[in-house]
């Protein structure tokens, strides 16, 4: 029987949930888990064709920003969920790298 496990990263910026996140990741890999980061920033940058690293685009009322980053919350999610059940016979961590503050958010 394997087991699996969603660690969800809550906090405001630069408070070292992304520092925390790859200390547990070494640990579990170390211990034979699989393990994977999956980080709501880093997606953005890699996947945005625009510019996302500008104060204005994380201001709380501007709703074109929000909903994209939304939408790389979502995408990173369902990335996650695919990982869980690609390894279902293992052991297996998923690590959400995001601030998740608001409550809808932590909901989802």
């Amino acid at each position: 029987m394997s087991n699996f496990l969603y660690i969800i990263m809550v906090g405001l910026p630069a408070r070292g949930k992304s520092t925390l996140a790859w200390k547990l990741y070494e640990s579990l890999k170390r211990d034979g888990i699989k393990v994977k980061i999956f980080n709501n920033g880093y997606l953005r940058r890699k996947l945005s064709k625009e510019n996302t690293s500008y104060p204005e685009f994380f201001n709380p009322t501007n709703k074109q920003s929000a909903a994209l980053r939304e939408k790389y919350a979502m995408l990173n999610l369902k990335r996650a969920k695919k990982f869980i059940e690609q390894y279902s016979t293992q052991n297996r961590v998923a690590i959400l790298d995001a601030t998740n503050v608001s409550l809808e958010r932590r909901k989802k």
